[in-house]
């Protein structure tokens, strides 16, 4: 009987040390060393990942250890700090390459790459059947900044304090379009800076731009996630600058557009037609009438560090004028401080053909700002 409880205990040890079997809809996590656990997967940030194991039970594990997660039951919606407005995956299979996500899907065609810096999080998505909360908008995000800049105006140079704030949303609406995007960027500045024995010498910037975007696309799914492709959009803006002698701007229009993001480039450019109402301070002659919109843009952004270096050009020609034209460039280089905040240094040069008498065409400004990123989408009912 000894012998017969010896042989028992022995074989309840060999069956313990099997490996469980996994249900074929079982999420699974397959470790750098080659080990393998089955179970359901929670959710990840840019730091773990949470996975309720079979055997296990709830574990929290590094990104580090990770050498694949496989999802064939999931769809995942994915949120980084480049895409607030994330993607959703369907039964995706997660690949960790030194400090890059691939995502595939099951056919193996499409690859998504994301770098695990940019990762804010990997979420399950409720089934089809279940309750979805319904609002006009599915994503949030946008940045706020409050800054000194150094203003270039004549031969006199200012120190000013700005501000600005810009807004992303991303709507939720599916009937005529897959995809929408909303952004609103406002601008506002003001010195008055006294030299003797010159008199004041005054600089009003105060700016906003409106635009809607209409991507002819779906993104949900893993070959959409960068966007590219054509996009139509509406756009609204508003501009006035004392420096420049403009007293108003306000343009109407729309126009088409392509965006592309791979890896770690950003690119953009884009085409409009708008109607112009340009009042000058006197003796300025007002303008209105049609005019274009051009504008190529393109950043890139570092792997380990997260610095992005960026630069925009925009040029306006009137029609009916062809002295009444506006061109604009910006550099930019943004460094992260944290998963919110970054600062970052940014150059503006803006010229103006038709300046009226007594103010300058051209006005540069350098910032110096402090900004404050939201990053994570939220749901607004």
């Amino acid at each position: 009987m000894k012998n017969r409880g010896a042989l028992w205990a022995g074989m309840l040890l060999i069956v313990a040390g099997l490996p469980t079997p996994a249900h074929a809809d079982a999420d699974r996590v397959t470790f750098q060393n080659g080990d393998r656990i089955s179970g359901r997967f929670t959710m990840a940030t840019r730091d773990s990942v949470s996975f309720a194991g079979q055997v296990t039970g709830n574990v929290t594990l590094s990104w580090k250890d990770v050498h694949e997660l496989g999802l064939p039951s999931d769809t995942i919606a994915v949120v980084s700090t480049r895409h607030p407005g994330g993607a959703t995956f369907a039964a995706p299979v997660i690949e960790v390459s030194g400090t890059d996500l691939h995502l595939r899907t099951t056919a193996g065609q499409n690859v998504t790459s994301i770098p695990l810096q940019d990762l804010v999080s990997i979420s399950r998505q409720a089934p089809p059947n279940a309750p979805t909360a319904q609002g006009y908008f599915s994503a949030v995000g946008g940045t706020f900044k409050i800054a000194p800049e150094s203003i270039v105006r004549a031969t006199q140079k200012q120190l000013s304090l700005a501000g600005g704030f810009d807004l992303g949303l991303v709507t939720s609406s599916e009937e005529a379009f897959h995809h929408q995007q909303t952004s609103l960027a406002v601008e506002a500045s003001y010195t008055d800076s006294k030299k003797a024995p010159a008199a004041a010498v005054l600089t009003e910037l105060y700016s906003g731009n409106f635009q809607q975007n209409f991507y002819l696309r779906h993104v949900d799914n893993a070959s959409a996630w960068s966007r590219d492709g054509l996009y139509a959009f509406a756009i609204a803006n508003y501009y006035h600058n004392l420096s420049l002698g403009v007293n108003t701007a306000q343009s109407y229009g729309g126009g088409i557009g392509w965006d592309g993001d791979h890896g770690q480039s950003s690119y953009s450019l884009a085409a409009d037609l708008r109607y112009l109402n340009e009042d000058l301070y006197k003796p300025g002659k007002p303008v209105s009438g049609a005019e274009a919109g051009f504008t190529e843009q393109y950043s890139y952004t570092f792997k380990t560090s997260g610095i992005t270096v960026g630069q925009r050009i925009t040029f306006l020609p009137v029609f009916s004028n062809s002295h009444a034209y506006q061109v604009r460039g910006t550099a930019a280089l943004d460094v992260p401080v944290n998963r919110n905040f970054s600062l970052d240094f940014s150059v503006l040069d803006d010229y103006v053909e038709n300046a009226p008498p007594k103010t300058l065409p051209n006005y540069a400004k350098f910032t110096f700002s402090l900004k404050y990123v939201i990053s994570a989408p939220k749901k607004v009912h």
